[in-house]
């Protein structure tokens, strides 16, 4: 987009190449606010996604996803092909979720996830 291509760095970083990632992530463009590195997603959603973590990080018999409390959402966990693998409902009484991978092939999964219907985050992770 015009305004990626008008501030390409940011700390070192494309912007252009991180909306480019995201939109491709989500399925749909994601709206910039007037800054290129502030998505005008709301930021008590966008704290929310941020507090998902996903280790450890690479890891061989099984990955554990921690989320914040007293929040609903899905996860889902996708190949490097885009097939998906598990798919976990995240309900308010929970914050962690084991899942177990010893018997996927080594390679880079990507965890999609989404909280009270706000915009997706993803995460990736290595199975060695």
């Amino acid at each position: 987009t015009e305004l990626a291509n008008s501030c390409y760095l940011q700390n070192g970083v494309a912007v252009h190449e991180a909306q480019s990632f995201l939109d491709l992530y989500q399925g749909y463009p994601t709206e910039w606010a007037d800054s290129c590195a502030t998505p005008t997603t709301p930021r008590s959603a966008s704290t929310k996604l941020m507090e998902i973590k996903v280790f450890p990080n690479p890891s061989s018999n099984y990955i554990t996803i921690a989320t914040p409390t007293g929040v609903d959402g899905t996860f889902e966990i996708y190949d490097s092909q885009g097939n998906s693998l598990s798919k976990m409902q995240i309900l308010p009484q929970n914050d962690i979720y084991t899942i177990d991978i010893s018997q996927w092939p080594n390679g880079i999964y990507v965890v999609k996830s989404m909280i009270n219907n706000d915009p997706t985050v993803t995460h990736k992770f290595i199975k060695i």
